[in-house]
């Protein structure tokens, strides 16, 4: 399976990413609402999508990825996780946008 990135390169698929991302949102909320099982919940959803997407006959946008997580998380109960997750995206997007606005003024 191929993963397109944002800046349209193409690399492997990396279930352990999916996987990763989910516990660290699992984490990041487990202070105020405390989530049994994360590393469980975390694997069980890398491996429901990674078993999605191998019936895919393209390539997956990391973007597709993204959104993938946040609607298992959801789908799972972990609310708290899912906004954790969907305000780090939002707040690197942010950062992504201003460092590309950064470099464009410099090359001016």
């Amino acid at each position: 399976m191929v993963v397109i990135k944002r800046d349209g390169r193409e690399v492997g698929f990396d279930k352990t990413k999916i996987r990763n991302a989910a516990y660290r949102a699992l984490c990041e909320v487990d202070r105020l609402h405390p989530i049994e099982n994360k590393e469980n919940i975390a694997e069980q959803l890398a491996n429901k999508l990674a078993l999605r997407y191998k019936k895919f006959h393209r390539a997956i946008s990391v973007e597709e990825i993204q959104d993938d997580v946040e609607t298992e998380l959801m789908k799972k109960g972990v609310y708290a996780a899912a906004k954790a997750y969907i305000k780090y995206r939002y707040e690197h997007e942010l950062l992504r946008n201003a460092s590309t606005l950064d470099g464009r003024i410099l090359s001016i």
